[in-house]
């Protein structure tokens, strides 16, 4: 999968998501801090992933269909800033 949404609406929630982190409690209870949605539950959401698609076999949870990837975010953010460049090459450069 590829062509990860890079508009800003987009970015704002992957900014958010990286500054989230789970902490456990003393009765093993994890709760999300820092906002709204981890990293991997954007993706998820971004991706259209839907827990009914969801199979298990061997004990072992298996989606069918592909979800994004941190791979997939990095890839869409390179793509943005090589066009970005491209429309504005020598602007924000030092001399």
């Amino acid at each position: 999968m590829s062509d990860f949404p890079v508009d800003e609406q987009a970015l704002t929630f992957l900014k958010e998501a990286l500054g989230t982190a789970y902490e456990v409690d003393e009765d093993g209870n994890h709760t999300l801090v820092g906002g709204d949605f981890s990293l991997y539950r954007l993706l998820e959401f971004y991706s259209g992933y839907d827990p009914s698609k969801l199979e298990t076999e061997h004990g072992i949870d298996i989606y069918p269909e592909s979800l994004y990837s941190l791979r997939d975010v990095i890839e869409a953010l390179v793509d943005e800033v090589l066009r970005l460049r491209a429309c504005a090459p020598n602007e924000g450069l030092l001399d």
